[in-house]
């Protein structure tokens, strides 16, 4: 695999979450990867004398970050742009400039959704200064009832219904555009997702408990991206599963919903997890 395809797979992966919320099969991965590259790389820039060049000076960049304990991100994609820039100014077949034009791309998107991440927690530390323990764990349990329960797993557990007995159609439409149900019209899953993940997980200030909703919505935007029905299924029965159990784990006793309730209303967490027995086909705890 050539440099150039390797950094576009580090930064494609680093697009989808942050370092730290990576299988840790997929962080080793990234960080050899990147250490090979690099070293490709530096070596012809050592067999064609450009040590003084600013393009060396970007790749001993990207060295630093590869070897840094632990891997630093934030440096190595910053170092990929400018040596992209390098590489734009070289000399290329089509194939090699169109491979360099989506390196580009996939860094700038993979340093946006990190620059966010780290915005959000930033934000989040801020309004949390001045708070004690106990009105932390009040807000949580606050922000799961309102926003966990009323604003997302209302919706996700309707759409979890309607995807048991829509068409291949209605669920394209469901997820896209929208589609009215008798129990109201329900909007489009995909322009809402990510203002969902925003909302909840940047608004809690239990590190762990906000690690782990995080990670369901990671994996749930995994499924969404393979743009396959069934995997998406799967994906959404799983990710309203964790959010429940995790709500559970952290003392929200009952599901409450003001305007969706599939599957009943005013329930214990735990027997709406039992009352709905397909939740638990093939669903993997992320632990």
């Amino acid at each position: 695999m050539t440099p150039l395809q390797t950094f576009l797979d580090i930064a494609t992966l680093l697009a989808r979450r942050p370092f730290v919320f990576l299988e840790t099969s997929e962080q080793k991965k990234i960080i050899s990867e990147a250490q090979s590259a690099v070293a490709k790389v530096k070596k012809t820039l050592v067999k064609d004398q450009l040590e003084q060049t600013q393009a060396f000076a970007q790749i001993a960049s990207l060295e630093s970050a590869s070897n840094a304990q632990p891997f630093d991100e934030a440096n190595f994609l910053q170092a990929l742009r400018r040596l992209m820039a390098f590489y734009h100014q070289a000399e290329a077949d089509e194939k090699t400039h169109e491979l360099i034009v989506h390196v580009g791309s996939a860094v700038s998107e993979a340093e946006s959704a990190i620059s966010e991440h780290h915005m959000y927690l930033d934000q989040l530390a801020r309004n949390g200064k001045e708070m004690s323990a106990e009105q932390k764990e009040a807000s949580d349990k606050k922000t799961m009832q309102e926003i966990g329960v009323f604003y997302v797993l209302e919706y996700t557990l309707q759409v979890l219904f309607e995807f048991s007995h829509r068409s291949d159609d209605e669920k394209w439409a469901l997820l896209k555009q929208g589609l009215q149900t008798p129990a109201g019209n329900l909007p489009g899953l995909l322009p809402l997702e990510r203002t969902f993940r925003k909302e909840l997980c940047y608004a809690i200030f239990d590190e762990g408990l906000r690690t782990s909703l995080l990670m369901a919505f990671f994996l749930f935007e995994d499924a969404l991206a393979t743009q396959k029905l069934p995997e998406i299924g799967t994906g959404l029965k799983r990710f309203n599963l964790e959010l429940l159990e995790v709500f559970r784990a952290k003392g929200l006793e009952k599901y409450h919903g003001m305007i969706y309730v599939p599957f009943g209303n005013d329930l214990p967490i735990a027997d709406l997890i039992k009352k709905t027995p397909e939740f638990n086909n093939e669903v993997e705890h992320l632990g």
